[in-house]
């Protein structure tokens, strides 16, 4: 019965990171691609370092569990679909 599916579906690649994460993950492809390229060091900053106007989730990480359940399959990290997208 199609009202008993949930409206609402976080189709997301597997795992969690940070804005750290995603920009380290990064570097160190780029890194892998060229040891000698010029590529400044990146530090994580607590978010009340950075003023925004909006205010943030203590956890903003979404959750795919319920995509996985109704795929029967598990959904790969978001490192595999980031590499994956910029050809590696």
């Amino acid at each position: 019965n199609d009202n008993d599916l949930p409206r609402l579906i976080h189709a997301v690649p597997g795992g969690a990171t940070s804005w750290f994460g995603l920009a380290t993950h990064i570097r160190n492809m780029l890194l892998q691609q060229d040891s000698d390229a010029n590529i400044a060091e990146i530090q994580a900053i607590h978010s009340s370092e950075f003023p925004q106007t909006a205010t943030r989730p203590a956890n903003s990480v979404m959750s795919n569990s319920l995509l996985q359940s109704l795929l029967g399959k598990t959904v790969a990290g978001w490192e595999a679909w980031h590499d994956k997208l910029h050809g590696r």
